[in-house]
């Protein structure tokens, strides 16, 4: 239940932001859509720093892997600008964006040594050697970048090919996470029923698949028009 309580909150933003970010960007002025975050940042630390207390039993003595953080700061940072900025740049065409990569590629691998070499990493990845846990990570990566990218591919495709608005867009898009949001809750009770998580996962692949494949057509249909 804890899980799908933080499930929950993580659904919540990439749900209701684009019809926010919609509306703003059709009524007023797209840079105002960053300033939807002063207040919700606000409120957010002030719940952190109210409700949150730190456990010293569990953190007392633990140093912590600050080469560790830096590592995985540089790599994921390197490889977002990378990402954003590659297509325009005529990817490797710019040599800062072949610096970048190269600082991605060499961060992973740094990052990766120190985490498997060090007694207290900030991501333990020995524990992938556990075939649950591993075939578990490998599932749930797989859904996040289909789930995920999907919420970045699906707005240009309406926008671009379908000629919706930005706020046609973010109403879209409501209804799905909508459905996301009411099932989290529905999934930790099942789960604490005693209902395998192996089937319901493997019935919301399907689902997921099936979505996809009628997406796929629906897009090779309107792209051939």
């Amino acid at each position: 239940m804890a899980t799908a309580l933080f499930g929950l909150g993580a659904v919540v933003g990439p749900t209701v932001g684009p019809t926010i970010g919609g509306f703003i960007t059709d009524h007023f002025n797209w840079p105002y859509i960053f300033y939807v975050n002063i207040p919700i940042g606000a409120v957010a630390a002030f719940m952190v720093s109210t409700f949150v207390k730190e456990s010293p039993r569990y953190a007392k003595g633990k140093p912590i892997d600050w080469w560790g953080i830096l590592l995985l700061a540089v790599c994921v940072g390197s490889l977002q600008v990378v990402l954003e900025k590659g297509e325009s740049e005529d990817w490797f065409a710019k040599t800062y964006i072949a610096v970048l990569v190269f600082t991605t590629i060499v961060s992973a691998v740094l990052f990766l040594w120190r985490e498997m070499s060090t007694d207290h990493p900030v991501v333990n990845l020995r524990i992938i050697k556990n075939r649950s846990f591993g075939i578990g990570i490998i599932t749930t990566f797989t859904l996040g970048f289909a789930l995920y990218g999907s919420v970045f591919i699906f707005p240009v495709f309406c926008q671009n090919l379908l000629g919706f608005t930005a706020q046609q867009t973010g109403i879209i898009l409501f209804p799905g996470g909508l459905a996301t949001i009411m099932m989290m809750p529905f999934i930790g009770v099942m789960l604490k029923r005693g209902v395998p998580a192996q089937f319901m996962a493997a019935g919301g692949f399907i689902l997921f698949f099936c979505f996809y494949v009628h997406a796929l057509q629906l897009y090779f249909r309107i792209g051939n028009r």
